[in-house]
């Protein structure tokens, strides 16, 4: 498998989390944009944990759930790069 093919299906993975998590039938692109971002620059584990977390945290809320797994992920980039 190929990076690329490897980040889509990772991509899929987590915004399956998300989908499964709210029953809806599909994501937004810009949302799919926005995991695929997080996962060219973090670690697989680390987004899916991110992606886990924000919809057992804010469980009732999409746009608030997708934003909580944004700035999860927005930390643990700036706490990678202040290294």
């Amino acid at each position: 498998m190929d990076d690329e093919t490897r980040i889509d299906a990772d991509m899929w993975t987590v915004a399956n989390v998300y989908i499964d998590h709210f029953r809806d039938d599909g994501i937004q692109k810009t949302r799919l944009r926005s995991i695929r971002f997080f996962l060219d620059r973090l670690p697989f584990e680390s987004v899916l944990d991110a992606m886990s977390a924000a919809t057992d945290r804010m469980m009732y809320s999409k746009g608030r759930s997708f934003r909580y797994f944004c700035g999860i992920c927005r930390r643990q980039i700036k706490k990678d790069t202040s290294l």
